[in-house]
C-alpha cells in the first residue's frame, strides 16, 4: 500500500502482513478509506493454505506506514467456508453531525458454492476491531444461475444515511438500497440506471477489459444540493463506443432522474471505467479513461474528469488529468489481457479532487498514479497524441510517428527512447526512429515529450524490432478498431491466404466471426462477417473459428456456437468470401444429448468437407445447465459442399475398445492422398481405476464412414 504525508506529492510504500499465524496470503482486491480519526483502513481479499477465500480489513493509526493484522469480517459465516468472496468495497462515515460518524461499511459479493452470489454488507462501529453478522442486500436463486451480481459501492449521506449501489444482470443495470439506521436495515432496492446498454464485462481496444460496475457518491453539504444521491457507470452508446453517464435522486434515491451523459467529446471513442466523488462545494466530479485523443484508433488512453457545478445536471468541464497518451499492454502476469483491474478511485477534500488509476506510460507495465485537481478544472494542458501507436521495423530499418498538438502553436518537442539500439532525429513534429542491423530484437517505448513555456506534456508509441531474417515486418492484416482474436488460418493452392477470427468481445464472450482474404503478394482485403450473435444475451458467443477452402475456391468456416441451448458446432460456407450461408448445424446436440466444442476442419481431393469435434456427454441438471460426465471425439462430412452432412461418428469409442475418457483435447485432423482421414488428440483417461493422460489416434480407411481401434500412441507415458 502506498501513502503521503505531504498532499500527494511524493509517496512511500508499506506492505500489508497477513493473518497471525493462519497461513492466508492476499488475493487482491484492495480498497483502503479514511476515518475522521485519521485512521485508515484497508480491505482485501485473502486465500486459506485449503484454499478459501475470505475478506479481511486491517488499519492504520500512523497514516499507513504500518498496518494491523487483517480482521477476517467472513469469520462468521458459518456453513459458508467453502464459497468465496470478491469484490470487496468500504466507506467510513466522516459527516459532522451524523449520529454514525465513525462507523464502517463492508459491502462484497459472495459466491455461493450452488453457483448462486448475493451482495453482503457488514457494518463496524469499533474502528474495525469487530464486525456484524453480514447480511444479504441482493441475492440470485438456483433458477437465476445465468444471471450477475457484482462490483457492490457504499456511499454515506449527510445524515449517516448508508446507500449501498451494485450491477444487477436482471435489469441490465445499478440497483440501490438504502439505510437510515447505520446499516441495520435496509428499504427496498430501487433501480437507478437501466437499461442503458449495460454490458457486465467488455473488452475495447487494446483488449482492455471494461466491467459494468458504477459508483455513487451522495453529496453532504448543507447547500442546495445537499443529500443529492449520484450514480456513474459506462454504458454502450448507439455508436457502438462506451460512454459514461450519471443519474442523480433529490429525494434520498426513492426516483431517479434520466441519465446525462458525463463526456463531451465529439468523436466516437471509447469512454470508461467511471470514478465518483463530490467535493466540499457540491461539485460532481467523474473521473474515467477516455480515448478522444486517438479518434483515429480508439486506442491509445487518457484520464479525465467531468465536473458538474449545477447537482448532476450538466458536466459543461471536461478536464485532461494525465500528462501522457499511453498505449495499452499486455497485462505482465498474464491474467487477462491489458487488465488494469475493475475500478478507479476518486475522492475529494476542500476544494479539490484527487484521482488514483494506472497507465502504461512507461511502455513495459502499468503503473499506479494520483493527481489532485480543482473543483474548477482550470489547469493549463497541452495535448501531444501520436498518429499511429506502433510500428514494425526489420533491425536496419527506420519508422517515423507523427505527433498533433492540436490548436497548440510553439511547441518544441524532444524524444527519448527505452533501450539502447535506436536512434531518434526530432523534425518539427515528427520523430523518427533509425534502427542498426546489430539492434537487438524486442519492442522499444518511444516518449516524445512536447515543451511550451513550463508547461510539458507527453505521447508515447512502441517500436518492435525483428531479426534481419525476417524478408519484411509483420504488417496488420485485421483493424485496430475491430479488434481480433482466436485466428485460425489456411492458405489455399494460389498462395491465398485465408483467416477466420473471432471479433466484438462483450459479456466475457465473442459475439462475431469474421473472415478475411489475402491473396498472394497483395494487401488483406475487407473482413467480412461470417456469423453474428445477439449482444445483449450473455450466454451467446462464437468460438473457436476454422477456415479451409476446396478445389473450387468455396471458403469453409466451421466454428462453436454457445447458447441457451449449449454448445453447437455450425458450419457455414461462401462461393466468393463475400456472403456466407446460413450455418448448418454439424454437430446435432442440444442441453439434452451432450456439448459439442473445439472443431477440426479439412478439405479432401474429392471436394469432401471433413469436420471433426469434440462431444461432452452427461446430464441436464437443470434447463439449460449441463454436467458432462465423458468426452467423445466425433466426426461428420459432406460431399456436397456443405449443404447436408452425415450423422456423426463416434471415433474415440469405435467398437468399445477406448476407455473411459474423462477429457480430451481439441482433435488434430489430417486427410492421406485417399482422402482417409486420421485424427489425433490428448485425452485424461481411466483404465482399471487408474487415471493417466495419453495420446490417442484413430484413422479411417473408407473415407471416415467407419474407424479402426483407437490406439494409445503414448503408451500411458506422462503427460
Amino acid at each position: 500500500i502506498s501513502y503521503s504525508r505531504d498532499g500527494g506529492s511524493t509517496w512511500r510504500q508499506a506492505r500489508l502482513p497477513h493473518f497471525t499465524g493462519s497461513g492466508l496470503a492476499n488475493f487482491g482486491d484492495p480498497t483502503v478509506a479514511a476515518g475522521p480519526d485519521g485512521r485508515f483502513y484497508a480491505a482485501s481479499i485473502y486465500v486459506t493454505s485449503l484454499g478459501f477465500i475470505v475478506l479481511g480489513i486491517a488499519h492504520s493509526d500512523d497514516g499507513g506506514a504500518t498496518w494491523t493484522s487483517p480482521v477476517n469480517v467472513t469469520a462468521s459465516m458459518t456453513g459458508r467456508l467453502a464459497g468465496s468472496h470478491d469484490k470487496p468495497w468500504m466507506a467510513v462515515d466522516n459527516t459532522p453531525g451524523s449520529p454514525y460518524r465513525g462507523s464502517v461499511y463492508t459491502s462484497w459479493t459472495l459466491l455461493n458454492r450452488d453457483g448462486t452470489s448475493d451482495i453482503r454488507f457488514t457494518r463496524s462501529g469499533t474502528g474495525g476491531q469487530t464486525w456484524s453478522p453480514p447480511i444479504a442486500l441482493a441475492r440470485l436463486a438456483t433458477s437465476d444461475l445465468r444471471e450477475v451480481l457484482q462490483g457492490s459501492f457504499i456511499a454515506t449521506g449527510p445524515k449517516g444515511e448508508v446507500y449501498l449501489a451494485w450491477y444487477d444482470s436482471r435489469v441490465n443495470g445499478m440497483r440501490i438500497r438504502k439505510s437510515t439506521d447505520g446499516g441495520a436495515t435496509f428499504s427496498g432496492a430501487v433501480t437507478a440506471l437501466a437499461p442503458l446498454g449495460f454490458v457486465f464485462s467488455t473488452y475495447v481496444n487494446g483488449g482492455f477489459e471494461v466491467p459494468a460496475f458504477g459508483q455513487a457518491a451522495v453529496d453532504t453539504t448543507s447547500g442546495a444540493t445537499g443529500g443529492n444521491v449520484y450514480v456513474a457507470a459506462n454504458v454502450r452508446g448507439a455508436a457502438g463506443d462506451t460512454d459514461i453517464v450519471v443519474a442523480r435522486s433529490t429525494d434520498g434515491g426513492a426516483t431517479w432522474s434520466a441519465p446525462v451523459s458525463v463526456n463531451n467529446d465529439a468523436t466516437r471513442t471509447d469512454q470508461f471505467m467511471p470514478a465518483l466523488a463530490v467535493a466540499g462545494d457540491g461539485s460532481v466530479g467523474v473521473a474515467f479513461y477516455d480515448r478522444r485523443n486517438d479518434a483515429a484508433n480508439n486506442l491509445l488512453t487518457d484520464v479525465y474528469i467531468g465536473i458538474s457545478r449545477d447537482g448532476g445536471a450538466t458536466f459543461p468541464v471536461n478536464h485532461r488529468v494525465t500528462t501522457t497518451v499511453s498505449p495499452v499492454l499486455p497485462t505482465p502476469t498474464g491474467v487477462r489481457a491489458g487488465y488494469h483491474g475493475d475500478y478507479n478511485q476518486v475522492t475529494a477534500s476542500g476544494g479539490n479532487f484527487y484521482i488514483a488509476w494506472s497507465d502504461d506510460r512507461s511502455g513495459q507495465d502499468p503503473d499506479v498514479f494520483v493527481a489532485v485537481v480543482p473543483t474548477s478544472g482550470a489547469v493549463a494542458d497541452l495535448v501531444l497524441a501520436p498518429k499511429k501507436p506502433a510500428a514494425d521495423v526489420i533491425a536496419g530499418g527506420e519508422a517515423s510517428f507523427d505527433f498533433t498538438t492540436g490548436a497548440t502553436p510553439g511547441v518544441t518537442l524532444s524524444a527519448a527512447a527505452s533501450a539502447p539500439g535506436v536512434s531518434l532525429e526530432v523534425r518539427d513534429t515528427t520523430v523518427t526512429a533509425t534502427t542498426t542491423p546489430a539492434t537487438a530484437s524486442g519492442t522499444y517505448t518511444i516518449t516524445a515529450t512536447g515543451k511550451m513555456g513550463t508547461l510539458e506534456r507527453s505521447g508515447v508509441v512502441r517500436l518492435t524490432v525483428h531479426s534481419p531474417e525476417l524478408r519484411q515486418p509483420p504488417t496488420g492484416v485485421t483493424e485496430l478498431g475491430d479488434p481480433a482474436y482466436n485466428v485460425h488460418a489456411s492458405i489455399d493452392s494460389a498462395g491465398t491466404v485465408h483467416l477466420a477470427t473471432t471479433r466484438e468481445n462483450e459479456w466475457r464472450r465473442r459475439k462475431r466471426i469474421s473472415y478475411t482474404r489475402i491473396p498472394a503478394g497483395g494487401s488483406a482485403q475487407q473482413a467480412r462477417t461470417v456469423a453474428h450473435t445477439d449482444l445483449t444475451v450473455p450466454e451467446m458467443a462464437l468460438l473457436d473459428p476454422r477456415v479451409a477452402t476446396d478445389s473450387s475456391g468455396r471458403v469453409y468456416v466451421a466454428y462453436r456456437r454457445s447458447d441457451r441451448n449449449g454448445l453447437h458446432v455450425l458450419l457455414s460456407t461462401s462461393t466468393d468470401g463475400v456472403a456466407f450461408s446460413a450455418p448448418a448445424d454439424v454437430s446435432r446436440v442440444s442441453t439434452s444429448t451432450g456439448l459439442a466444442y473445439q472443431p477440426a476442419m479439412a478439405i479432401g481431393k474429392s471436394g469432401t468437407v471433413f469436420v471433426a469435434f469434440v462431444k461432452a456427454s452427461g446430464l441436464e441438471i437443470s434447463p439449460g445447465l449441463f454436467f458432462p460426465t465423458a468426452f467423445d471425439v466425433l466426426l461428420t462430412r459432406s460431399t456436397d459442399q456443405g449443404a447436408t452432412l452425415d450423422g456423426p461418428v463416434n471415433v474415440s469409442r469405435y467398437n468399445s475398445t477406448a476407455p473411459t475418457i474423462q477429457l480430451t483435447s481439441p482433435p488434430a485432423l489430417v486427410l492421406d492422398p485417399s482422402d482417409n482421414p486420421h485424427i489425433a488428440w490428448v485425452a485424461r483417461v481411466t483404465v482399471a481405476g487408474q487415471t493417466t493422460q495419453d495420446v490417442y489416434y484413430a484413422r479411417s480407411r473408407d473415407g471416415g464412414a467407419t474407424f479402426e481401434p483407437v490406439l494409445n500412441v503414448s503408451r500411458g507415458t506422462d503427460p
